[in-house]
């Protein structure tokens, strides 16, 4: 028998650890936002290095790169997982943030060992993750204009800053540069694949359907003289008219480049559907399959990392048989 003094232990015991949870709960939302500042920042100032061939290899820069490598990895860890899902969407891509840190340990130890080419390129695929988050639907904060000074940073991965300014959730400055890019007389890069940048910004970060349709209809006069594109830039033109207007969209066609903004507006619905808490475990794991055939069928290089993601998450959500097969065919 418990007698009062014991009770009146317990209860006080109780309430500390109820009002130690709400209080570390509270202290989540800001956890994730000093982490994601440090980030950012890390990202802001090692831009020039991250993305320069030259920059990245040489000795006086090594002390600086291996800082910036070490401010990911701090950051990274220290992020909240449950408090990410409220920011970025459930698991996986909330997951792959959190997860983070194993990977830019291993940009580290690349660099360290001077497998530049290596560490290089995963260390680009990791702020692609950053980018695929922040885009991934109508959600969370935008800045504007406070890192603009990355438009002027010359480097051979000019397709970098949309992904870099879509990382720092930047939105107005990655469609400014793709915009400007995109009018020059001889820009060295794929106006589609441009085009398709912009789309994934302005209609899944920003929901402004107006800016995506003043680009498109400036874009379809540039390829008023190539008959294939103009026909996809026009079938862009009628579903975003579409989606726009909530109308049921229009049916596919065997091309998966005409396809592009029926599959944008198929992902965020597929996102939309993973945030569902009454999502059951079945269907979350037919959504992450799905999801990973539209970011397969978009072929967008900047996305090319999610079909593996999703296929994956598939596979831990415990599918059926069936669809369980499916999953692992796709990642052989």
């Amino acid at each position: 028998m418990f007698n009062k003094v014991q009770i009146i232990f317990v209860f006080v015991l109780a309430s500390a650890c109820v009002s130690f949870a709400k209080e570390k709960k509270s202290q989540e939302p800001m956890a994730w936002k000093r982490s994601m500042q440090t980030l950012a920042k890390s990202l802001q100032d090692g831009y020039p290095f991250l993305y320069s061939h030259r920059e990245f290899r040489s000795p006086k820069n090594k002390e600086y790169i291996l800082r910036t490598l070490n401010q990911f990895i701090n950051s990274a860890h220290q992020l909240p997982r449950e408090v990410g899902r409220q920011y970025v969407g459930a698991a996986p891509l909330a997951d792959e943030a959190k997860s983070s840190f194993k990977d830019f340990s291993q940009v580290r130890s690349l660099y360290e060992k001077k497998k530049y080419d290596l560490a290089q390129k995963k260390v680009h695929g990791l702020i692609q993750n950053c980018f695929a988050c922040h885009t991934a639907y109508h959600v969370g904060p935008s800045f504007s204009n406070r890192k603009s000074e990355i438009t002027g940073i010359a480097t051979p991965f000019p397709r970098s800053k949309v992904v870099v300014f879509g990382a720092l959730r930047e939105f107005k400055s990655a469609l400014k540069w793709i915009e400007r890019e995109s009018v020059k007389k001889k820009t060295t890069l794929p106006l589609i694949d441009l085009a398709k940048l912009h789309l994934v910004v302005s209609l899944r970060s920003m929901q402004d359907f107006e800016r995506a349709r003043n680009y498109l209809v400036k874009l379809a006069k540039k390829f008023k003289d190539s008959k294939d594109k103009l026909a996809t830039i026009q079938r862009w033109q009628n579903d975003l008219a579409m989606w726009e207007a909530n109308s049921k969209a229009d049916n596919k066609t065997e091309s998966h480049d005409m396809n592009y903004v029926l599959y944008l507006r198929e992902t965020l619905e597929k996102h939309s559907q993973i945030q569902s808490k009454k999502t059951v475990s079945e269907l979350r794991a037919q959504t992450f399959y799905e999801l990973g055939h539209l970011y397969k069928n978009l072929k967008l290089k900047e996305l090319s990392q999610l079909p593996e993601v999703y296929f994956k998450a598939c596979l831990q959500a415990q599918p059926k048989a069936d669809l369980k097969k499916r999953c692992s065919q796709e990642l052989k």
